[in-house]
């Protein structure tokens, strides 16, 4: 009775356990910050196969304005592709912590909106 009473204690004492933030994004300017973010370019699919071209060049497949970053599909040709989009990830990265994150993903047919955290490089092979 004494060890699950001290295992209870300590569990609820390590979930009190103060976060400090070390990193975050309010997209709070006019667009991304370069020192933050990378534009990932091309297509191919990247294991999915998608049918976008990703891009940093098309206007308004990503855009920063009242605190939101938006990106957004567009029929467009480019690279072979019929669409663009863009691909974005952070140039920092973790091995631990306590993530957050708020999104607004659109519905409708042939959609396939992703956030994804991965691995900045994985030990097991490529994810596709």
């Amino acid at each position: 009775m004494y060890l699950s009473a001290l295992i209870l204690a300590l569990g609820v004492l390590g979930a009190q356990a103060d976060w400090q933030l070390v990193w975050s994004d309010d997209f709070n300017g006019t667009e991304l910050s370069d020192a933050e973010w990378n534009y990932e370019e091309g297509g191919g699919g990247w294991g999915n196969n998608e049918l976008e071209y990703y891009t940093k060049h098309v206007k308004d497949n990503a855009r920063v304005e009242g605190g939101s970053l938006t990106i957004n599909a567009k029929v467009h040709d480019q690279g072979g592709r019929q669409f663009t989009s863009a691909r974005l990830t952070s140039k920092k990265s973790w091995t631990f912590g306590k993530f957050e994150a708020r999104a607004k993903l659109p519905k409708g047919k042939n959609l396939w909106p992703a956030i994804w955290m991965m691995p900045k490089a994985s030990v097991y092979g490529g994810w596709y």
